[in-house]
C-alpha cells in the first residue's frame, strides 16, 4: 500500500529521503531506532503517539480467472472451494474462515467448529501475508483478504470480492512516532501525508 503511493506523492518535498525497513522484529521507535513506524495491532503503544490509519476487515477474494472457472453464487458454495488460509498463530484472537463462514450463516457457531473440519482438509495454510496474496492473485483459490492489502488489487480488477459481507478483525494499522517528534518538520510532513492518503482510501 505504501510503496505504491510514495513515488507519486507531490506532498513530500524532494529533500526528504524515505528509507523503508520492513522489519518483522519489534523496532524500538521510542529510543530512536526509527523516526516513524507503521504498526499492526490494537493501538496501544506506550511512549508513542499513535494514529489509526486503517481498521482492518477481512472478506473473501479471488482472481477473476479463478471465479470464471469456479463460479461462486452464494456463501455456501465456499464449502466446495479451495480455501487459502493465513496462519496467524502469533496474533490472537484473529478471525479465520470459520468465523467468516459463521457470520455469513454457512456454519453453526454452536457446532464448535466440527462442521469446519472437512473444509480445513481442502485448504492450504500459508504463514506469510505476501505469499498468500501471490497465491490468490495466481488463481490458486479463495482467500480472506485484508481490506488494507487488497483494495488496490480490487480497484484494478486483479482481484474480485464475490460477497459484500466483511468481518472486523479487531486489529488495524497505526502510524506511530515518539511523543513530540512531530515538532520536526520532516516528521510532521510525512505524518500528514500518510494520514491523508489513508483517509482517501
Amino acid at each position: 500500500w505504501l510503496i505504491r503511493r510514495l513515488p507519486t506523492s507531490p506532498a513530500l518535498p524532494g529533500e526528504i529521503d524515505v528509507l523503508l525497513d520492513p522489519a518483522k522484529e519489534l523496532v524500538d521507535i521510542a529510543r530512536g531506532e526509527a523516526d516513524i513506524g507503521i504498526r499492526f495491532g490494537q493501538g496501544r503503544y506506550p511512549g508513542l503517539e499513535s494514529i489509526n490509519l486503517f481498521e482492518d476487515e477481512i472478506f473473501p477474494v479471488c482472481s477473476p480467472g479463478y471465479l470464471a472457472l469456479n463460479p461462486i453464487k452464494k456463501p455456501e458454495d465456499l464449502k466446495h472451494h479451495h480455501l487459502l488460509r493465513l496462519d496467524w498463530r502469533a496474533t490472537n484472537p484473529w478471525p479465520d474462515w470459520q468465523e467468516w463462514l459463521e457470520v455469513a450463516g454457512v456454519l453453526d457457531p454452536a457446532d464448535g467448529g466440527a462442521d469446519f473440519i472437512d473444509i480445513e482438509r481442502r485448504s492450504t495454510v500459508i504463514r506469510d501475508t505476501g505469499l498468500l496474496l501471490n497465491a490468490v492473485l495466481d488463481g490458486q483459490g479463495v482467500a480472506l483478504g485484508q481490506a488494507s492489502l487488497v483494495a488496490d488489487h480490487i480497484k484494478e480488477k486483479r482481484l474480485v470480492a464475490p460477497f459484500a459481507r466483511r468481518l472486523k478483525t479487531g486489529f488495524g494499522y497505526f502510524l506511530v512516532h515518539p511523543q513530540g517528534a512531530d515538532e520536526r518538520p520532516e516528521i510532521r510532513v510525512f505524518r500528514d501525508w500518510i494520514v491523508a492518503e489513508a483517509k482517501r482510501d
